[in-house]
């Protein structure tokens, strides 16, 4: 036992506080100065907790300021430690537990407020319950850390046509204990904050309650009960019909209700509605289904705020399940659509398709969207998939089908459209053999996801054979899945993978998605099973495959095997390859006997390695008692074959045959055009005005003012330069390694010129930029790439070239920043044009038709958007200008001003002269 503190002083008095009489004690021991105080109220005086505090000289929360009448109470005040332990309890049975460590900001309290509340004064459904049937609150604790905020607990007993139910915790430490050991909250516990439920599904009378659940808010506590009722064919559902009480001077009691649903049920005729509040005041969801027969019909809807600017938001999904029929291989049985605006959908990981609303309503699985089942369950998942988002739009439509009634498929294709663009497919497809059999021999279903995302930069397709998929017993488990991935911009722009059950066990994913083992995992007895899986990928430097297959026996202290496998690894341009084969057949016995215990092992197998072309390789041989390696042929695994410059610009390089002409600097015949060959090409941007054949040879425009164009290169350059301007690129050391060159330093030069007036041809001046691209390390590394490295980045692949910016250097500027004047003469003289010697007019010819009529002139000249680009353009040069020129009057009085009639014709010189 602890030794006694030893005391120091002692002292013993009379006390008023708040008025009344208390006994009082007043210890200074090694423990420090301790104050301790009692009463009993026989007077029934009526005392205020906030006064007996202030005495004091101690502050409490606002919400603590009651006035009760007292029966008794203790306190205990330890100044060294600053704690205060309180008790008391009132003149109806009600007590009040009190602990506090000032100095450390933890406050304790418990309530016995030994208060009830009869379900018979409920609102709509009180007068089904019965007499006796009520909810008493036992307890309420509540505590709070200036770290960790509240938290509260508390006991509720519940009584239901004699049934007792409790909910909440039994046992919760006391004050007195609760401050010893409290500590915050982790932020695990704190995002729990809300609604604890407990399923009941209890059904009385007319009435049923499904669960019910309390939380403690805003200094109140709330019992939360999912119930309802109903009358002949009709049936009333309410979601989260809550009773508020808020601890204070007066107990308050609030009533709150987040949904409700009706429905209409007489065979062969169900109507089902409900609305939700998501979130009070920003989000409403709602649901109606009609069924009739074997027809339904789902209607589902949500409005709502969005976070930013408030404005609205909104959705409708729409689902008919009905046999629409078709070809047995597509015989639809069901259509969804949906639209949504301020809306985006979260778009489910390949594990969360099967799970995801729209798929399982349309399947009609599960207790979230399946048609015909009541609504709270439809309600409750909807805010967490589709949400509110400013600028976002969706569309969405789906089809369920069957395959020869034995394959099962949803496929629900969505479209999101406005602050970006993303393009997305969710689906399943389910295979049961029998069909619609509770116990089929063959079982599988396969979920599909595909995302196409421009801003994104991306392009992926994969899909997955779910957890519960088997082959003749359930015991048999079928795995596998299939990934496309494909990078169009970004840090892994022009990468790509395809994969089909995985990857070779060197290769590292790094990036790639991770991709199951297509296989078979089949326990046949207690003593067998049978393992057997498969991959096989293509990414921009190899093409892997292989799998493996064993067979274990295992009974006692006896085990017997046969293991096999194979690897492949190629590179097929130039074609090498390299194979791992493998095959083992064992048995061991484990020999417990007196002081032996040793395990006895027989195995024999073979582990066979292959390269070429040349075919070469290895054969490792093992026994139990030896092995051995057999080499043969002696080609280097690491050196395939190499490729000569024709072979390799044939299988590799792309066809530029297509693009604009230019002058090629290859002496080279391609064997496909019987042309030189072309190591690049023009390919225009903007400005381009088509082609034309003048002469028999053809000819491409591109408008001056909008001129724009791409120069793409065949091969990575080391340099790029436009009319012999630009600087040398960085060189991560290119080469052509299927040529088993080590040095490969291309160089794009451009040359852009120009026609003066009097025909002399000079440069031209533009603005041009590199075009960075990443490219494969197969292709364009000076050494044997290895397979887990990522693509060669930001490679120099041509340049991007766009005319030079407008400038007004042909208008006289204004002197000295004031308005100047100009001769006539000088402002026409750039009007001039001298004709070069090769320029030759062409003959004019009338336009066919009828020429203008008055009317139409009048309304051209009055109003006239070609003049109207004209003065914009030269405000643009700093011309000073009208906003408008008024043509009006001239248009109105044109008969009296024009000399002769008008002759619509198109311009040019009149007459064959050149």
């Amino acid at each position: 036992m602890a030794e006694e503190p030893k005391l120091k002083a002692a002292l013993q008095t009379g006390v008023h506080i708040a008025g009344e009489p208390f006994r009082a004690s007043i210890v200074y021991g090694e423990h420090g100065l301790c104050l301790g105080a009692g009463w009993e109220n026989d007077n029934h005086h009526k005392l205020s907790l906030w006064g007996i505090m202030d005495s004091l000289s101690l502050g409490l929360p606002q919400f603590l300021n009651w006035e009760m009448e007292l029966k008794r109470a203790g306190v205990l005040y330890r100044a060294g430690r600053q704690e205060i332990l309180m008790e008391i309890s009132t003149a109806e049975n009600r007590r009040l537990l009190f602990a506090a460590k000032i100095k450390e900001g933890i406050y304790s309290l418990r309530l016995y407020p030994e208060i009830s509340c009869r379900l018979r004064d409920l609102p709509v459904m009180g007068k089904y319950l019965g007499e006796q049937d009520l909810i008493r609150v036992r307890y309420m604790q509540a505590a709070y850390q200036e770290e960790g905020g509240f938290r509260g607990q508390c006991l509720i007993e519940a009584s239901f046509s004699g049934n007792e139910y409790k909910f909440g915790d039994e046992d919760v430490k006391l004050p007195q204990q609760d401050i010893e050991k409290s500590k915050p909250p982790s932020p695990s516990e704190e995002k729990k904050s809300g609604v604890h439920w407990m399923e009941l599904n209890k059904k009385i009378g007319p009435c049923f309650v499904k669960r019910i659940g309390g939380a403690f808010q805003d200094g109140a506590i709330q019992v939360c009960v999912d119930a309802g009722i109903t009358i002949s064919v009709l049936t009333l559902e309410f979601m989260e019909l809550s009773l508020g009480i808020k601890p204070g001077p007066k107990f308050d009691f609030q009533f709150g209700l987040k949904g409700m649903a009706v429905t209409v049920k007489k065979p062969p005729l169900m109507i089902s509605g409900g609305l939700y509040v998501a979130e009070p005041g920003r989000l409403y969801n709602g649901e109606v289904t009609v069924a009739f027969e074997k027809f339904t019909f789902l209607a589902l809807g949500s409005y709502g705020l969005t976070k930013k600017t408030d404005k609205p938001s909104f959705f409708v999904y729409l689902m008919l399940d009905y046999a629409f029929g078709g070809p047995p291989c597509f015989y639809i049985t069901g259509l969804c659509a949906g639209f949504g605006l301020n809306r985006k959908i979260n778009i489910p990981s390949l594990s969360g398709v099967k799970d995801f609303p729209f798929v399982a309503a349309a399947r009609g699985t599960g207790g979230t969207l399946k048609p015909g089942t009541g609504a709270s369950e439809a309600l409750n998942t909807l805010s967490d998939h589709i949400e509110p988002c400013e600028g976002m739009n969706f569309l969405t439509a789906g089809v369920k089908f069957t395959s020869f009634g034995i394959v099962e498929s949803v496929v629900i294709v969505n479209v999101e459209f406005g602050t970006k663009f993303e393009l997305s497919l969710l689906g399943t497809s389910e295979i049961s053999l029998p069909p619609k059999c509770s116990d089929p021999v063959v079982y599988g279903c396969l979920n599909l996801r595909a995302v196409f995302s421009p801003d994104d930069g991306i392009l992926l397709i994969e899909g997955a054979m779910s957890n519960d998929s088997y082959l003749f017993c359930r015991d048999a488990g079928l795995t596998g899945g299939f990934a496309f991935y494909s990078w169009l911009k970004g840090e892994y722009a022009g990468d790509f993978v395809l994969s089909v059950g995985g990857y070779h066990p060197q290769f590292q994913r790094r990036h790639y998605p991770a991709v199951d083992r297509v296989g078979l995992n089949w326990k046949i007895s207690d003593h067998l099973e049978l393992i057997g899986e498969a991959y096989f990928a293509l990414t921009p430097n190899c093409l892997m495959a292989g799998g493996k297959l064993e067979l274990n026996y295992h009974t006692g202290k006896l085990a017997a095997w046969c293991h096999a496998y194979a690897d492949f690894l190629i590179r097929w341009k130039p074609f090498h390859y390299d194979i791992n084969i493998g095959v083992s057949v064992g048995a061991s016995y484990r020999l417990d006997l007196c002081f032996i215990h040793k395990t006895f092992r027989i195995e024999l197998g073979a582990d066979l390695h292959l390269w070429g072309p040349e075919f070469s390789g290895t054969a490792h041989i093992k026994w139990f008692i030896i092995s051995f390696t057999i080499k043969f042929n002696s080609g280097s695994q690491n050196q395939p074959p190499r490729l000569n410059w024709k072979q390799f610009y044939t299988e590799f390089l792309p066809d530029f045959g297509g693009g604009v002409r230019g002058e090629v600097s290859s002496s080279d015949i391609s064997e496909k055009s019987q042309e030189p060959l072309k190591l690049a090409r023009m390919n225009p941007q903007g400005g381009y005005l088509g082609e034309r054949e003048k002469e028999g040879t053809k000819y491409h425009y591109i408008s001056a003012r909008q001129f724009q164009m791409e120069i793409e290169s065949a091969l990575p350059v080391v340099s790029a330069q436009v009319n012999k301007k630009g600087e040398r690129l960085k060189n991560p050391g290119y080469g052509i390694y299927p040529m088993g060159l080590t040095g490969l330093h291309a160089a794009l030069d451009v040359r852009l010129y120009g026609y003066d007036a009097d025909g002399k041809m000079s440069e031209t001046g533009v603005n041009y930029r590199p075009i960075y691209k990443n490219v494969p390390r197969a292709l364009w590394n000076d050494r044997r790439p290895d397979m887990n490295q990522d693509m060669i980045k930001d490679a120099c692949m041509g340049l991007s070239i766009w005319g030079g910016e407008k400038t007004g250097h042909f208008i006289p500027p204004d002197k000295g920043g004031s308005p100047g004047w100009y001769r006539l003469a000088q402002l026409l003289k750039n009007e001039e044009y001298h004709c070069p010697e090769h320029f030759m007019w062409e003959k004019t010819k009338n336009i066919e038709g009828k020429d203008f009529t008055g009317e139409e002139m009048e309304d051209s000249i009055a109003e006239n958007d070609k003049r109207r680009e004209w003065l914009s353009e030269l405000n643009e040069f700093g011309v000073r200008t009208e906003d408008e020129i008024h043509m009006e009057h001239f248009a109105a009085h044109l008969k009296q001003l024009l000399s002769a009639p008008a002759e619509m014709r198109s311009m040019g010189y009149r007459g064959d002269k050149k």
